[in-house]
């Protein structure tokens, strides 16, 4: 018969464990975000005689009076773009050369842009580069 002593067995798979979290190495260097942090937007919007215009949102952070754009939506009419508000947008990740290494809050705008035609959106949607997150800037 054979007898299994759990107390060396367990110890033994303890041990192990160590040994491999002790070989992965994880780094937490303060000046660099190794981890993205992703933010979600919820809110409510409320247009006057949102018409049949199509929208976008812009999300932008600013600094030293540059806008890094950090996140859009896609062109939608406007309820479809007040659901998907409702529901939640993600942003990000924010670069930290733009919000800064040791920064604990950022002003971040949110912009509802207009345009008569789905094309005009799409082509308005297009040229708005989404670079903030690795800290280039835009302006419009």
């Amino acid at each position: 018969m054979i007898k299994l002593n759990y107390g060396k067995l367990s110890f033994f798979f303890v041990l192990l464990t160590l040994l491999i979290v002790s070989t992965v190495g994880v780094s937490a260097d303060i000046t660099q975000r190794s981890i993205p942090t992703i933010y979600k937007i919820t809110g409510d919007i409320d247009i006057t005689n949102p018409g049949s215009y199509n929208y976008f949102l812009v999300a932008s952070v600013k600094k030293n009076n540059s806008l890094y754009h950090v996140s859009k939506t896609n062109c939608s009419n406007y309820t479809v773009l007040k659901d998907n508000l409702a529901q939640g947008i993600f942003v990000g990740p924010i670069s930290s050369d733009v919000v800064g290494y040791s920064t604990k809050s950022f002003n971040l705008s949110l912009r509802v842009l207009k345009y008569n035609s789905q094309a005009d959106c799409a082509n308005a949607n297009s040229s708005i580069g989404i670079e903030g997150n690795i800290g280039d800037p835009y302006n419009i």
